[in-house]
């Protein structure tokens, strides 16, 4: 994993291969924080939409407790503000 400007340990960036990977032996929630219109354009098998506003809105409901949450965005922005609005 390449961890990203945001020092904490537990938020980083993954390419496609490094998710790919940890799927193989983890359970985790994939959440793609695309707008809607993005996410129905085409998005990750598995993956549930709630775009970043409505994870803004609520963060507790929209979220289960899981072992892991994988944030999935375009460019990385929207998912790096998700993974804080989570921590």
């Amino acid at each position: 994993m390449v961890e990203s400007a945001i020092t904490d340990p537990m938020v980083g960036t993954l390419t496609a291969q490094e998710l790919a990977d940890i799927l193989v032996s983890q359970d985790l929630d994939l959440v793609d924080v695309r707008d809607n219109h993005d996410w129905a354009a085409g998005h990750i098998a598995g993956t549930r939409s709630v775009p970043l506003d409505d994870l803004r809105a609520d963060p507790d409901q929209t979220l289960p407790r899981k072992t892991g949450v994988v944030f999935v965005c375009a460019k990385g922005v929207r998912s790096m503000t998700a993974a804080k609005l989570a921590e």
